[in-house]
């Protein structure tokens, strides 16, 4: 049995056996480059890829490694992935 003191009960109300949702993390990273989910391609030799817009505008297709996944967002690291890369996500 989990007990849940509410710290500002005026705000929440009070009440004995009354139905709660609670979220709890489990993993928490920091420093990351992160990019929706939707933006991953599963690549045919197994693993993952991003297709990145380059400076001349055409999209090259890269693999990388995923982090953690949370919000619909997925953390990423590869070749060509950096800070303010741009990845083209499905509609």
């Amino acid at each position: 049995m989990l007990t849940v003191r509410p710290d500002q009960t005026g705000a929440t109300g009070t009440g004995d056996g009354v139905p709660v949702q609670v979220s709890l993390p489990t993993q928490s990273v920091s420093g990351v480059l992160a990019v929706p989910v939707t933006a991953l391609l599963a690549l045919s030799g197994g693993g993952y890829g991003v297709e990145i817009v380059t400076g001349s505008g055409a999209d090259r297709l890269v693999g990388v490694q995923t982090g953690i996944f949370a919000g619909g967002q997925v953390a990423i690291s590869g070749p060509g992935i950096a800070a303010g890369t741009k990845v083209v996500v499905a509609q």
